[in-house]
């Protein structure tokens, strides 16, 4: 959970990613997933899931250029709140 009512995400294949430094916390949560947050700050780093055991999340605002990675779905439209405006332009 990130305490928010969006967070924007990036998936990789896992083979491709590594933190280039220092070792964030793991967390495993009562889904079965991996979540990891910055040791220092507690940011929320990524995401894991046993149903795509070749995939990782990544929280696009934890990286260093955000900029080149903006959303191109919504994932959960239904559970938005009535203010968040959805990527394909839905209300």
């Amino acid at each position: 959970m990130a305490g928010a009512q969006l967070v924007a995400w990036i998936t990789v294949k896992l083979s491709e990613f590594a933190f280039e430094k220092g070792e964030p916390k793991r967390y495993r949560t009562d889904t079965g997933a991996y979540r990891t947050f910055c040791d220092s700050c507690g940011t929320s780093l990524t995401y894991e899931n046993d149903e795509r055991p070749d995939e990782i999340d990544i929280t696009t605002g934890s990286l260093d250029d955000p900029e080149h990675f903006p959303p191109n779905r919504d994932v959960f439209p239904e559970e938005k709140l009535s203010w968040v405006r959805l990527v394909d332009g839905g209300s």
